[in-house]
């Protein structure tokens, strides 16, 4: 018998066993990649939530600026000290924003995510440079 060709019954299990863990290995690699791909696609839509959200409070009156006019927002107030010359400094009031968006992270079942992002608003515009 081993003179003839072909295969033993223990080559081709180990062979077929090869294989088998190969390919497990690829689905498995898929599934993790789609789940990651859905991660991103959220992240990406939340990031454009929360970018929308401060459009508005962009286009809101300063004094109109308050926690409750956005849910998921902290607006703190303070005064800044600015420099205008070197022997002349103004007090200018300024608005912290924090915009925050959470959701449940599909590449880890069950995690929440939260992204917050903060600017400032100052009274003569949310870019305003003395």
């Amino acid at each position: 018998m081993s003179n003839r060709p072909g295969f033993t019954l223990i080559e081709a299990v180990s062979t077929l066993f090869v294989i088998t863990v190969a390919l497990l290995g690829t689905v498995t690699g898929f599934i993790k990649i789609s789940s990651l791909t859905q991660e991103i696609k959220d992240t990406v839509v939340e990031d454009k939530y929360i970018v929308g959200k401060m459009e508005n409070i962009r286009g809101t009156d300063f004094v109109d600026i308050t926690t409750e006019s956005e849910t998921g927002t902290t607006v703190t107030e303070t005064t800044v000290t600015v420099q205008m010359e070197p022997s002349v400094e103004i007090e200018v009031p300024v608005k912290e924003v924090s915009i925050s968006s959470s959701w449940t992270s599909h590449a880890y079942p069950g995690k929440e995510i939260t992204r917050t992002i903060t600017f400032y608003v100052y009274k003569r515009g949310i870019n305003w440079r003395p």
